[in-house]
């Protein structure tokens, strides 16, 4: 998957020259032009200031600041823009207008933005841009890169795993993959064990389809949440990636759990729609 417009959405009232430098880096590896893009909410309690020459002195010194901030950035730059209003829509106006393919958040946005966005992410299935949360205090990756990738064993994790391996490749990494089977409610070992066999001999299929075999795969028993969390915080491997899911079925087995994932603060997650 060749990423060529990518677009980074910052929140001004945290510290974004790191965020800036690790997109920065990031659109350099994949040659790409990064666009900055921040937006200033106004919600009820200052709904009144829209279209105000105080909004618009305020939106020019977010803008002075921001094209301070990236002017020595080592990367091919776009535009620089600040908004004001509902976020999520400003982000969804930018990324089409735009025409980018790939949106960049910090791991520190503000819990609104976080739980709105994180909704929208997980629920609309009209949504295409696929998304890359980086923790601020993680360095930028460094050779040798490890990418994992939890995949639903259904039509849209067979998608999902070629999109995966195109990405990795793409960055030079390898490419972990986790299978995750939670065990209902009232099956035995025996049915279990003979679940996961057939889960295994599913995903061996998939894998030998692949033109270049992943690292290491596994199909293991536990509550997905749990380990997406765990897999997300863990430093074995510089990026977790998930799919946010286009059908109900897939919504419903992976994409339930992108908002919980992007209220967790620790590690980088990439969410393929």
């Amino acid at each position: 998957m060749d990423y060529r417009q990518l677009l980074v959405s910052v929140d001004l009232q945290h510290d974004v020259s790191y965020l800036l430098q690790r997109a920065s880096k990031l659109a350099q590896l994949m040659a790409a032009r990064l666009h900055v893009l921040s937006v200033l909410p106004l919600d009820e309690p200052f709904s009144g200031l829209a279209g105000s020459e105080s909004l618009l002195r305020l939106k020019q010194e977010s803008l002075d600041y921001l094209t301070r901030q990236v002017a020595t950035l080592p990367c091919q730059l776009g535009e620089c823009r600040v908004e004001s209003g509902s976020v999520a829509a400003a982000i969804q106006r930018t990324l089409a207008q735009l025409h980018c393919d790939l949106l960049i958040l910090g791991a520190q946005q503000h819990a609104g933005f976080t739980a709105g966005w994180g909704g929208e992410l997980a629920g609309l299935p009209h949504h295409h841009h696929d998304v890359l949360v980086l923790d601020g205090n993680r360095p930028f990756w460094s050779q040798p890169l490890t990418f994992q990738l939890f995949l639903p064993l259904n039509e849209e994790g067979k998608g999902l795993l070629v999109r995966a391996d195109r990405v990795t490749r793409a960055l030079d990494a390898k490419l972990a993959v986790v299978s995750v089977l939670e065990t209902p409610v009232g099956q035995t070992e025996q049915q279990a064990d003979a679940a996961l066999s057939q889960a295994e001999h599913q995903l061996a299929d998939w894998l030998v389809r692949l033109p270049h075999p992943p690292q290491s795969w596994q199909v293991v028993r536990g509550e997905l949440g749990l380990l997406l969390a765990q897999a997300r915080a863990s430093v074995q491997s510089q990026l977790l990636i998930v799919g946010a899911g286009r059908t109900q079925a897939a919504h419903l087995i992976m994409g339930s759990h992108v908002p919980a994932l992007l209220q967790q603060a620790h590690g980088d997650l990439l969410i393929l729609h």
